[in-house]
Formats: structure tokens, sequence, C-alpha cells
């Protein structure tokens, strides 16, 4: 009837009405145990400094400051990091899809699985241990760069087309860089050669879609220095990953490399690169993205059209599938209708 189907949907609406409340909440008491956690470990610390000074003898106030550490001191200093992780999970899934508490699901992801798809459209919970090894991958990784680079030997035209970048380094404190790319034709004493793309500003996964050009006076011993790098307006600005290719390399290919070039440190990155190859294990089931999909949590995935994606084995749920990005090797949920015809590698 009319009236049983109305009190159904004030029953959800609370028990979804209720749920945000509690991650709010949840996330609140995390925040407050974290500063109560800090405030007491400097408070410890003040008053071992101050015995310390006291002390006649060195040993003394080593002694003294040792003895004013309990181990329930020591414990509380210890899980400040963790109840800082805690209460930014919490906060981020609160705030993006208005799905289970953070704290919640890192103890118990099937719960959190459960209370997320009671908010029609939102992703299901990535794993703790899975977004530990996207953290993980993107610590170890300087990104990468997505270019098409193509010399004419007649006229001694090179030409570099920049068109993305994707899984930089995070450079500022808001878990965000400001990149941009800039390449010089090695050598090259007076650094006249410099050509830079535009800043793509607040983004780790840029697009600039830019073509820089160069005619070369001699072409034989010539070097693309390529360096991303985050821009800071009142300090140096951050280096975030570079190669180095010969451009005997790209004469040798037939005068005309593309694909995602793989990222370095600034002492590998000046005698090295390398083109990012997809996965090649039999039992890997590779498809391609056929169109964007911008995350709108820490659940979800990038992607963008025509990028190679592996299948992973996670049941789908609720038009969500769980996949691996092939070049970054990052993974995520992404909608079922992002993805094309799948394909064994």
């Amino acid at each position: 009837t009319k009236k049983a189907e109305e009190e159904a949907a004030a029953k959800k609406k609370a028990e979804e009405e209720a749920a945000a409340k509690k991650a709010e909440e949840e996330a609140a008491a995390a925040a407050v145990a974290e500063e109560e956690a800090k405030k007491k470990a400097e408070e410890d610390a003040a008053a071992a400094k101050e015995e310390a000074a006291a002390a006649k003898q060195p040993e003394q106030a080593e002694a003294v400051a040792a003895a004013t550490v309990s181990e329930e001191d020591a414990a509380a200093a210890a899980t400040t990091h963790e109840q800082e992780a805690d209460a930014e999970e919490a906060t981020q899934d609160a705030a993006a899809a208005a799905a289970a508490p953070a704290a919640d699901a890192a103890a118990d992801p099937e719960e959190g699985k459960l209370q997320a798809q009671q908010h029609e459209g939102a992703a299901p919970v990535l794993s703790k241990n899975q977004k530990q090894k996207n953290k993980k991958i993107q610590g170890a990784s300087f990104g990468f760069l997505k270019l098409e680079i193509t010399f004419t030997p007649d006229t001694n035209r090179l030409v570099v087309h920049v068109a993305e970048g994707r899984a930089l380094p995070v450079g500022d404190p808001n878990g965000l860089s400001d990149p941009y790319v800039k390449i010089y034709i090695l050598p090259d004493p007076k650094k006249s050669s410099k050509h830079k793309t535009e800043v793509i500003p607040k983004t780790l996964d840029p697009i600039w879609n830019e073509d820089l050009y160069w005619t070369l006076n001699d072409s034989e011993e010539c070097q693309l220095q390529i360096t991303v790098y985050d821009k800071d307006s009142f300090s140096k600005n951050d280096f975030l990953g570079m190669c180095t290719i010969p451009l005997s390399d790209i004469t040798s290919a037939g005068n005309a490399v593309s694909g995602w070039f793989r990222l370095f440190s600034e002492e590998d990155g000046k005698a090295k690169w390398e083109l990012a190859t997809l996965p090649q294990e039999a039992d890997v089931v590779l498809a391609k993205a056929q169109k964007d999909h911008t995350p709108a949590s820490t659940n979800e995935l990038l992607v963008r059209a025509g990028d190679d994606i592996v299948l992973m084995e996670t049941p789908d749920e609720h038009g969500w599938k769980m996949v691996r990005n092939a070049i970054t090797q990052m993974s995520g949920w992404v909608p079922v209708e992002c993805i094309e015809q799948a394909s064994s590698a």
C-alpha cells in the first residue's frame, strides 16, 4: 500500500541519516583521541626536559628522563600515527560517499561494504590492505608521462607531444602537486633549448596535450632530458621525476617513439629511459577503458578513455568492478560501463 511504501522510504532515509551521523561522530572522536595523545606526549617530553636540565651530571639527566616515560606513555606515542591515519580515512569516506565509517571499514571490511551499499550509487569499500598497497606503489614510483616523440631527419625537426602524466609523486602538503614538464636538448651549456609546458594545478594526473618543437643544428649526439617539477610560489620547485633519451634511440626506432615513459630519480633519470609495458602473464585479463571516470572517494580508481586496465578476480558489486591500471599498478573500483570487452593478455 502507499502508506507502507512511505513508511519503508522514511525508515530507509532514517537509516541513511544515522549512518552518516555515525561516520561524522566517529571521525570527530578519532580526531579528539589524536589531539589528546599528542598533548600527553608533549607534556611528558617537557617534564623530562626540565628534570634533565636540573640534574647535575649528564648520566643523572638521562636517568631522570628515562624514569619519566612510562610504558603507557610510550604506547600512546606509538599509536599516534595510526590514530591520524584512521581519522583521515574516516573523514574522507564519510564526506565523499556518506558510506561506512572508515574505522569500522578498516576493522571489518565486509561491514563497511554493507554500509556503503545502503547509499545508492556509492562505490564498494576498498579494503584497508588494498589501500595500503596503493600507497606503497605511489611512494615507490616517480610516475609516468605519456609522450609522442617524432624526429624528421630532412629538416632536423624534433617534436615532443606531451599528452598527460599519471601517478606523479606528491609535492605539496595537500597531498597533490602543481606539475609541469621541462625539456632540454643536451648538450646545452647555456640552457637555451629549454621548453616548458603549462602548470596544471592540484593534481597527480595532469593533462597537457601540448606540442614542443626544436630545430636541431647537430643531432648526432643530442639527448632529450625530460623532467617533471612541482611548481611552488614561495620556494624552490620540487623535483618529481625525470628521464633522458638519446636521439639515436629515436632514430633507430624509425624516428618516432610513443607510449608511457617511466620516470626515475634525479640520479637514475640523467642516463635512463624506459617505456612501460603491459603485463604478459597468461592469467591476466586485460581490457580498455571506454570512457573517463573521476573518483569521488579513495575507494575508486581514476581511468581515462583508452587506458589499459587489468580486471581483478574480485566479483562485481552493484554495477562496480575492481580493476588495476596496467601501467601504474594502482587498483580501485570503477563503474562497469567504463570498461570495454575484456581480452586475455
